[in-house]
């Protein structure tokens, strides 16, 4: 290969493979990262580098590990007696934000119902969260701000979410407007204002799966699988979004090619 093809070659390399970066990438921002790809027992690791490991929580069974829409996932089963299938993060104050919020997730629903269910989120009465409900055909987002708590739903088109199908899910919070995303696409947005109001007991997890009313209290668990579950403590673009979603499989889609 001549050295001018080479250096062609080696600049495309590059150029897709930072084209396709997920916005994680050496970002500071990214407070929570669980991959769930332990596939045993009942940690789910943070990979953001800020040590907010979750405990999978399994009620009357182990944690159902599956295959996952990157590499492996979670399957809650909110719909079995006892309920009680969760993943809790401790509190930690590397997980507050205020007025800058990006949380997304990759959700397959396994069943129908008519209760909401949590994807992830903090506390009744303050905090924010992010869940669905199938039967409205919805994603909903919930931001407290201490003088007001404002929701916006984003109505998925159609049929709404399809049993057994991988969603990619997304809710940024800017300060002055919420907004959901749908596999990469805008779904809704409205606006909001203020600092998101942080509740001051230590004792209330993050809930992934389910949601934490209380420290000792937990509802609407998840019937489905979740994958690659991510917040950060700023907004994330559009384009970010998307590239967090086509994120994970880029190496694999690159062509080697003599002639560029």
């Amino acid at each position: 290969m001549s050295s001018g093809r080479r250096f062609a070659c080696t600049t495309a390399l590059v150029a897709v493979a930072w084209l396709a970066a997920p916005a994680h990438a050496a970002d500071p921002d990214l407070l929570l990262w669980l991959k769930f790809d332990e596939t045993s027992g009942t940690l789910a690791a943070d990979a953001s580098g800020n040590g907010n490991n979750g405990t999978v929580v399994t009620g009357s069974g182990t944690p159902e590990w599956v295959a996952g829409r990157k590499a492996n996932a979670l399957e809650i089963d909110g719909l079995t007696e006892p309920r009680a299938r969760r993943v809790q993060v401790p509190w930690s104050s590397s997980l507050a934000v205020t007025n800058q919020l990006t949380a997304m997730s990759w959700i397959r629903l396994r069943a129908i119902d008519t209760y909401e269910h949590n994807i992830v989120g903090r506390s009744g009465s303050t905090d924010w969260r992010l869940l669905a409900k199938r039967s409205d055909k919805r994603i909903t987002f919930i931001v407290d701000t201490g003088s007001s708590r404002t929701t916006l739903n984003g109505f998925v088109p159609g049929a709404g979410l399809t049993v057994g199908v991988w969603y990619h899910v997304a809710a940024t919070y800017d300060g002055s407007r919420m907004r959901i995303y749908l596999n990469g696409a805008e779904l809704a947005n409205r606006s909001c204002s203020g600092n998101i109001q942080i509740s001051g007991n230590a004792s209330i997890p993050l809930g992934v799966g389910a949601f934490p009313r209380n420290a000792t209290t937990w509802e609407d668990d998840f019937p489905g699988a979740l994958d690659e579950v991510k917040i950060w403590k700023r907004v994330l673009t559009a384009a970010e979004i998307l590239a967090e979603m086509n994120a994970g499989s880029h190496l694999s889609r690159l062509q080697w090619r003599e002639n560029f």
